[in-house]
């Protein structure tokens, strides 16, 4: 039971840490995007 127990939390731990990553790359793209856009509203 423990060593179910203990593979289902290194999967949870996996899986966190791919959406931390994609959620940091979306924020990063979005205001690159955001940034460009107000800079052309600007010129």
């Amino acid at each position: 039971l423990s060593n179910t127990e203990d593979a289902d939390m290194a999967e949870i731990a996996s899986e966190l840490a791919k959406a931390e990553a994609v959620l940091q790359a979306l924020r990063q793209s979005s205001a690159r995007v955001l940034s460009q856009s107000l800079l052309d509203f600007l010129r």
